[in-house]
């Protein structure tokens, strides 16, 4: 994870796409971890608030969530995407959202928060996750944040949690 950072941190000042980026990080990782069997997903992601558009490439990451509330709205921010470590040929895909508006919000998380197990083996779901931010969607970012994960606390009924959880919450602001 720290190699990866480091290479988009050198990267990332270079000119290029999202996508050109994430190719040239990806020959890196490969060169690091060929023949060993590991490899990473990540899920890059652009907000340009002055041009109200966003952009990311996949790597073998799960789709983030878009949710506009206006329209009660769903969207996966899909596309495709090998993981990164695998292929140094692979040509990675630039997705693009244009029509960001205020209020809109964008959730990024490991696969640990919708698949959080109940004590009983249930799994909380991505409706479940879904259902938090439709019902929270007028707080700022940082307290929806605070709402989800405390949600998979109570879900857990003090079970320790069998994945890691990683999430960010993005909110859009005024233009």
């Amino acid at each position: 994870m720290a190699t990866a950072r480091a290479f988009i941190r050198q990267r990332v000042d270079l000119p290029g796409s999202l996508s050109e980026v994430i190719a040239d990080v990806n020959r890196q990782i490969v060169r690091d971890v060929e023949d060993s069997g590991q490899f990473m997903t990540l899920f890059y992601m652009m907000v340009d608030q002055d041009s109200r558009c966003l952009e990311w490439v996949r790597a073998g990451h799960d789709p983030g969530i878009f949710y506009d509330p206006e329209r009660d709205l769903f969207e996966d921010l899909a596309g495709p995407g090998l993981a990164l470590g695998i292929d140094g040929q692979y040509t990675f895909e630039t997705n693009r959202k244009e029509g960001l508006e205020e209020g809109h919000i964008i959730v990024l998380g490991t696969d640990g928060i919708w698949e959080t197990q109940s004590p009983d083996g249930t799994l909380s779901g991505k409706e479940a996750l879904h259902q938090i931010i439709r019902e929270n969607a007028d707080a700022d970012a940082d307290r929806l944040l605070e709402v989800i994960i405390k949600a998979l606390g109570h879900f857990r009924e003090g079970l320790s949690l069998q994945d890691d959880v990683t999430l960010i919450v993005v909110k859009i602001g005024k233009a």
